[in-house]
């Protein structure tokens, strides 16, 4: 078996990222990254494959590769990686053992947090835009993959039962 699992969890500001990878964290006992923003477009892609070179053991990614492709392009007009870039990051992914958790919630009610957070982003239609955005690149990805809504009864458990097939299938 891998011991080099990582579990993605990736969507829009507001849908439960960090609730699940913090959940994760305590039944897992993994270490959680956490990914943001990279320091530039031509780095981008070095930075993504030094997490999973440095990174020895199991464990979460609070936002990854897809969270660039998706808030680069609104942010500074432009991905910090091409098709190429981010499907060679997923290779490395694939290597280790992966899953992709895409977070989702409606664009109405991620607004609703946004507000009640006092930040001024969120209307409505730059939600709905955001959720295609992911939506596409999710879709894209060769990685194992499920979908969720933040509900921390049943979430946790449901992406820990995927792991755990997964990695019970990773067994040489």
């Amino acid at each position: 078996m891998s011991d080099r699992f990582v579990i993605v969890i990736e969507g829009v500001d507001k849908t439960g990222k960090s609730s699940l990878a913090a959940a994760l964290r305590e039944t897992l006992g993994w270490p959680v990254v956490k990914s943001s923003q990279t320091t530039g477009p031509d780095a981008a892609l070095q930075e993504y494959l030094d997490v999973l070179e440095h990174q020895k053991g199991h464990f979460i990614a609070d936002r990854f590769h897809l969270g660039e492709s998706v808030y680069g392009p609104v942010y500074r007009g432009t991905p910090p990686m091409d098709d190429a870039a981010v499907r060679l990051v997923e290779i490395r992914l694939l290597e280790r053992g992966c899953l992709l958790v895409l977070m989702e919630d409606y664009a109405a009610a991620i607004a609703g947090r946004f507000k009640a957070h006092g930040e001024d982003f969120a209307r409505a239609a730059d939600v709905s835009d955001l959720l295609l955005r992911f939506d596409n690149e999710w879709r894209r990805s060769r990685l194992a993959k499920i979908r969720a809504r933040w509900d921390e009864l049943v979430v946790p458990q449901a992406v820990l039962g995927v792991v755990q097939q997964l990695m019970r299938g990773m067994v040489r």
